[in-house]
């Protein structure tokens, strides 16, 4: 499977395509309007996470910003009813971390805001991946994630242990500690907060 291309952009349009050169090749990729945006100028070089939706008629290359957004496309090409062109709108109708937070806090009036969304492939949605999203492990809370994976070994609950942890992460900000006593600090704060 293609995980990414990397090349000089030749073209960028408004209508979420680019064009990505490549060793004498030219690659068409659909694209949500959030990577759109952050696309440098044409001439630069840049990497791309890609998907290639493959069906007997055709082959598409999808792009993504990063790889936490491909692998969410991925994720909603499982739901039921979810193609690859409503899973662009959707990357398109919101940032990622805002879909998630969504997602897991089984928010079926904020997902449904997102164009073409409605409440009830919304409740579908939540209903298939709620739990289930395969992001990378280190996507979830960022250098926390360990702690987290921790806490869950400890036998907490995993999303009430990323709450802890962003919570006791900003306590600790801060204070001037080394880098191994912080997360002990970190660690023992979430514990607490847990256990409480």
């Amino acid at each position: 499977m293609i995980q990414s291309i990397t090349g000089e952009l030749t073209e960028k349009d408004h209508n979420h395509l680019c064009l990505l050169s490549t060793s004498g090749l030219e690659w068409e990729i659909t694209i949500d309007s959030r990577t759109a945006a952050a696309l440098p100028p044409v001439g630069e070089t840049f990497r791309v996470p890609v998907y290639l939706h493959h069906r007997e008629d055709s082959m598409q290359l999808f792009g993504f910003s990063g790889e936490k957004e491909r692998r969410l496309f991925m994720d909603l090409l499982k739901v039921s009813g979810i193609g690859p062109k409503q899973a662009v709108k959707i990357l398109s109708g919101m940032p990622a971390d805002d879909f998630i937070r969504y997602l897991e806090d089984g928010d079926v009036t904020a997902l449904s805001g997102i164009p073409g969304l409605g409440k009830t492939t919304a409740g579908k949605v939540i209903l298939a991946l709620k739990g289930k999203l395969s992001l990378p492990e280190d996507e979830s809370i960022g250098v926390s994630a360990e702690l987290v994976k921790a806490l869950v070994e400890m036998g907490f609950d995993k999303k009430k242990a990323e709450g802890a942890v962003e919570k006791a992460s900003r306590e600790t900000t801060e204070r001037s500690l080394p880098e191994g006593e912080l997360e002990k600090e970190i660690l023992k704060l979430a514990i607490v907060r847990l256990s409480s």
